[in-house]
């Protein structure tokens, strides 16, 4: 069986080609004080039906998934992420 993650991808407004993956709905206060620091206003880009096959430009699916249960969750640079869909 295949797991399935909603998640919702936010780009950094303070680094270009930066964007963060946290579960959809995952609260912006949760995460660790220095992250958003250096991460700066989360802007949505886009929400995901995430599985560990999903192939995307700097990481995997699995990659992602295997990330999201720890506590900064999983951020990764990517160019265009409207090319991975």
């Amino acid at each position: 069986m295949t797991e399935k993650t909603f998640v919702s991808v936010f780009r950094s407004s303070k680094k270009p080609d930066t964007y963060i993956y946290v579960r959809r709905g995952q609260a912006w206060d949760e995460l660790p004080d220095s992250l958003r620091g250096i991460f700066g206003q989360p802007i949505h880009a886009m929400d995901l039906i995430m599985t560990p096959e999903r192939k995307l430009a700097r990481t995997s699916g699995k990659q992602v998934l295997e990330l999201l249960p720890t506590r900064i969750s999983s951020c990764r640079c990517l160019r265009n992420p409207a090319a991975t869909l």
